[in-house]
C-alpha cells in the first residue's frame, strides 16, 4: 500500500514538473474591421497556452508576425530577445490603463468598429514612439495632437520621464512576450507583444507549493498504514 501511494505521489509531481518544460505558445489575430489599426499595428488578439486571452500591441517593428499564426514565446522586459532595451515606464502604464478600461477617460473608444481601430492606431503610435521605434505608416502621430501622448506625458510630467526604463520588475504588472519560432528563443524572432502578469503565478511559487505537499503526503501514507496494521 505504501509503495503504491508513493508511486502515485511521484507521478503527480512529475506531471506537474513537466508542465513547466512545455513551450509557451501564442496565436495572434489581427482584425482590421473591429479593433486593429491595420498597417499601423495593434490591437491584436492574443490567445496563449497558459496566460489567457487578451488584447495586445506590438512594441518591436524590426520583426513581423502573420495574423492567426502561432508562435513560441518567453517573457521578459526587453523589446525583443537580446536587445538589452527594456520597455519604458510610460509603455507599461499606458498598457495597464488600456487593459483596465482606464483609457476611456482619455478618449479611447472600446466599441468594436472603425472608431476602435482609430483609437488603436493612435495608441500604437505612442507605444512605438516611447520605445524609439517607427511610429506609423501614415504620418507621425507621436505628438501633442494624440490624446494618449498627452495622457502619458501628464502622468509622468515630461516625455523624457515617460520614456525612462521601466526596469526589470514588471512595473504596473506589465511585461513583454518575446516571440520566436523553432527551438531557440534567440533566433527566428517575431514581433514582441505586451502582456499583463498580475494574475500569473511565478513557476517557482507553484513548485514550492508542490514540494510543501510532499511531507504531508508521506504523513498521510504513514497514518493509513498504521490503520491498516491495527485492523489486522
Amino acid at each position: 500500500m505504501k509503495k503504491s501511494y508513493l508511486s502515485l505521489l511521484a507521478v503527480s509531481f512529475l506531471c506537474a514538473s513537466s508542465s513547466f518544460a512545455a513551450l509557451s505558445t501564442v496565436t495572434l489575430t489581427q482584425d482590421t474591421h473591429q479593433y486593429s489599426g491595420g498597417n499601423s499595428g495593434g490591437e491584436f488578439k492574443a490567445v496563449t497556452s497558459g496566460n489567457g486571452t487578451f488584447q495586445t500591441f506590438c512594441i518591436d517593428v524590426g520583426h513581423e508576425f502573420y495574423s492567426k499564426g502561432t508562435y513560441n514565446y518567453t517573457i521578459s522586459q526587453q523589446t525583443y530577445a537580446g536587445s538589452g532595451n527594456n520597455i519604458s515606464i510610460g509603455t507599461a502604464w499606458l498598457y495597464s490603463q488600456f487593459l483596465s478600461g482606464g483609457l476611456s477617460a482619455y478618449g479611447y473608444n472600446y466599441t468594436l468598429g472603425s472608431t476602435r481601430t482609430a483609437s488603436a492606431t493612435s495608441l500604437q503610435a505612442v507605444f512605438w514612439g516611447l520605445e524609439n521605434e517607427f511610429y506609423d505608416k501614415s504620418g507621425n502621430l507621436f505628438n501633442n495632437k494624440n490624446p494618449f501622448y498627452n495622457a502619458v506625458v501628464a502622468k509622468f510630467g515630461t516625455l523624457a520621464a515617460a520614456e525612462a526604463d521601466a526596469g526589470a520588475n514588471n512595473i504596473y504588472g506589465v511585461a513583454v512576450m518575446n516571440l520566436y519560432s523553432g527551438s531557440n528563443p534567440n533566433q527566428n524572432l517575431h514581433q514582441s507583444q505586451l502582456i499583463e502578469l498580475r494574475s500569473i503565478p511565478e513557476p517557482s511559487t507553484v513548485v514550492a507549493g508542490a514540494l510543501l505537499l510532499l511531507p504531508l503526503g508521506v504523513s498521510t501514507i504513514r497514518i493509513l498504514r498504521r490503520k491498516q496494521v491495527a485492523l489486522k
